[in-house]
């Protein structure tokens, strides 16, 4: 539903499927193979998704972001300090 919300490409869920509940600090080997086998599984099925995303999170930055970034860190670096204009 976000994403119907956003541009494109900047927002990506990955929500994979899982058969059974399992806990976050399991340690049986046969319950971490079943976790293993349902995300392979979910890769090789988004295998388009991550690609995908790994495109846009590698590619090179426009000069308009890299200048919204710059302006960005200046506001923060300056944020409290007193600024009296010389003009």
């Amino acid at each position: 539903m976000l994403d119907a919300l956003l541009p494109p490409n900047t927002y990506f869920r990955f929500n994979p499927y899982m058969s059974e509940e399992i806990p976050l600090d399991e340690s049986r080997q046969d319950r971490l193979d079943v976790l293993q086998a349902e995300g392979q599984q979910y890769l090789e099925r988004n295998e388009n998704k991550l690609k995908k995303v790994a495109r846009v999170l590698t590619q090179e930055k426009g000069i308009v972001q890299k200048l919204a970034e710059w302006a960005q860190l200046k506001a923060d670096m300056y944020d409290g300090l007193p600024f009296r204009s010389k003009l």
